[in-house]
């Protein structure tokens, strides 16, 4: 998929996980659904990218977090559904949603002082198990072709962390159990020492 692409529908299909950075890469994008699936996390940066987009659907979903002025202040944006997610607030250019020409319906989620939002104890619960690590990038945001190169290097980044913190548990695996060898030599002599003369 690359530029030229006008529509995205992936409504309904039991889609799991964190939606890919690379989707600012689609610029010439008008629709954008992907309603009643189980995705997590924040929104990419990347979105902003979508210049073009004048619907947004990420209707019952597991999104979390704060919804960003990057989506909201999308110029083409027409509607924005983000309705039974677990966002816990949004940004203040939302708040100009309210007076402008955008369909903007964010209920049920957990967000304060506002009506038809989820109850308490739902909000509660951690919505989703994948963590959607946000790695900053080492330039401004760049969209369209130039953004290839910056997805690839952010899911190296990612990647690299993710070694990283296997590597520290192995580390600290390998420390503890010669600490239990230690332990156990200390109770057990080797067989290397000479017994006693009868």
């Amino acid at each position: 998929m690359g530029p030229g692409l006008k529509e995205i529908l992936f409504l309904n299909n039991q889609l799991t996980g964190c939606i890919p950075e690379g989707v600012g890469m689609l610029t010439d994008m008008e629709v954008l659904d992907l309603s009643f699936n189980s995705f997590t996390g924040h929104l990419p940066n990347s979105m902003s990218c979508l210049e073009e987009i004048e619907v947004l659907n990420f209707a019952h979903n597991k999104f979390s977090g704060v919804l960003p002025d990057l989506v909201c202040s999308l110029k083409s944006l027409i509607n924005l559904t983000v309705s039974f997610n677990f966002f816990s607030g949004f940004d203040q250019e939302c708040n100009k949603l309210f007076y402008g020409n955008v369909g903007f319906d964010f209920s049920g989620n957990c967000i304060p002082g506002r009506d038809y939002q989820r109850p308490q104890p739902q909000c509660e619960i951690n919505p989703g198990g994948i963590n959607c690590m946000r790695i900053p990038l080492s330039r401004p945001l760049m969209c369209g072709s130039s953004m290839e190169f910056q997805t690839k290097e952010s899911n190296t980044k990612e990647q690299s962390l993710k070694k990283e913190s296997k590597s520290k548990h192995s580390n600290a695996k390998e420390s503890n159990t010669k600490q239990g060898n230690t332990k156990q030599s200390a109770f057990h002599p080797s067989s290397s020492v000479s017994s006693p003369p009868p």
